[in-house]
């Protein structure tokens, strides 16, 4: 890939270091820089968007909203257990 764009590709990767090192965009770039170097992908959305797909494939949907339910039953259910137990104290 250097060998091919030369200087220009050293300039892109130099100027782009702290974005283009990522796994995905690093494999994009490598498998054809020539869009990159163009300015014609941009390195920010595609990345981003990219990440965000491989995170959501990764998910394990089902203990995710597990957990959500979860937490909003503790956020409600406990107060409400807690207001009762003290009344049936009070009560005693």
């Amino acid at each position: 890939m250097v060998e091919r764009f030369g200087d220009r590709a050293c300039r892109f990767l130099w100027r782009n270091k702290g974005t283009i090192f990522t796994g995905t965009l690093l494999a994009a770039f490598l498998a054809d820089p020539k869009p990159y170097l163009d300015g014609v992908k941009n390195l920010v959305v595609e990345p981003a968007a990219e990440a965000a797909r491989e995170a959501a494939r990764g998910t394990n949907w089902t203990v995710v909203i597990l957990a959500i339910v979860g937490a909003g039953a503790l956020a409600f259910g406990v107060p409400r257990w807690l207001r009762r137990r003290k009344g049936a104290r009070s009560r005693a």
